[in-house]
């Protein structure tokens, strides 16, 4: 990894997300984004359950993980923020913040939600309720595009 692109986010995918990216021309699913800080803290803090909430990522319909650089939110531990994305736009529906995901069970009820998660009208926004409890706000949709960085 070169320094420009250690302040880049990185993304894991669902296999429904993974299949639009090879050109599936269904075009992208419905899915749970996560944006997860992967700063210093946090990713110490959650070190152990990331790989479980990549891997149900990666199992589930559409989802899509992006390791955030630091929020600069450590007063609240660990902090991502999730959103429903229901259409094949590059944003989502409105996110709801997450605070202390280090606390237990969090990354856990976050990992099986989001694999199970299914796009049931009615349900599509609903929190399992082992995290209703980290709910620090609401905040804009998140965009899926990437950027490059500008040269030097």
């Amino acid at each position: 990894m070169t320094p420009a692109d250690q302040g880049a986010p990185k993304k894991s995918v669902g296999k429904d997300a993974t299949a639009q990216a090879e050109g599936d021309p269904a075009g992208p699913r419905a899915g749970v984004v996560i944006a997860l800080c992967a700063g210093h803290r946090c990713a110490a803090l959650t070190k152990t359950c990331r790989d479980d909430l990549a891997g149900a990522v990666a199992r589930s319909r559409g989802g899509i993980l992006i390791s955030s650089p630091c929020l600069q939110q450590c007063a609240q531990g660990v902090v991502g923020a999730v959103a429903i994305r229901i259409s094949s736009e590059d944003t989502t529906g409105p996110s709801i913040w997450l605070g202390g995901l280090n606390q237990d069970g969090h990354l856990q009820s976050l990992a099986h939600w989001v694999e199970h998660w299914q796009p049931i009208t009615g349900q599509a926004s609903m929190l399992p309720d082992g995290l209703r409890q980290a709910v620090i706000g609401s905040g804009l949709p998140i965009r899926l595009t990437t950027s490059t960085p500008a040269a030097h």
